[in-house]
């Protein structure tokens, strides 16, 4: 059996790995294709309203972490207070039905008069990251 001596210089690991340098730039502009393509998709599920979602999706990679990290908007719209308004929309929801009155009150997009149900029904998913990740081809990894 050979055996096989291999030294790796460790600066230049670092050099290549630091903010600026090549492996860092080419996470950087993977995170942005997978970032614009997420956009594209909100769009074309039709899941804009106001548009904030969409132009809430960031990519970040963090030195030496060698990981992307693709948020989509920290603050926006809270609901119930501590579930994400985008991880809903991904995932869908069920029916919404009144706690402790009889009846939803809400006005509907556009309206301006408040409507009055007993309950909301389910909201299918619109699965917009993980399109997004299909979407993806070797190309946008090159």
């Amino acid at each position: 059996m050979a055996r096989v001596r291999v030294s790796v210089n460790q600066n230049e690991i670092r050099r290549l790995a630091a903010p600026g340098g090549v492996v860092h730039r080419k996470f950087e502009r993977i995170g942005q294709r997978l970032a614009d393509t997420m956009k594209r998709e909100i769009t074309a599920l039709g899941a804009v309203d106001s548009g904030g979602m969409r132009q809430s999706v960031t990519s970040e990679v963090r030195p030496g972490a060698y990981r992307i990290t693709t948020r989509v908007g920290p603050d926006l719209g809270r609901l119930s207070g501590s579930v994400d308004y985008p991880m809903i929309v991904h995932q869908g929801r069920g029916p919404i039905v009144p706690r402790r009155a009889r009846v939803l009150r809400f006005k509907p997009k556009g309206s301006s008069a408040f409507v009055f149900r007993p309950r909301v029904g389910p909201a299918a998913p619109k699965p917009f990251a993980t399109n997004a990740l299909k979407r993806m081809t070797n190309a946008d990894f090159g």
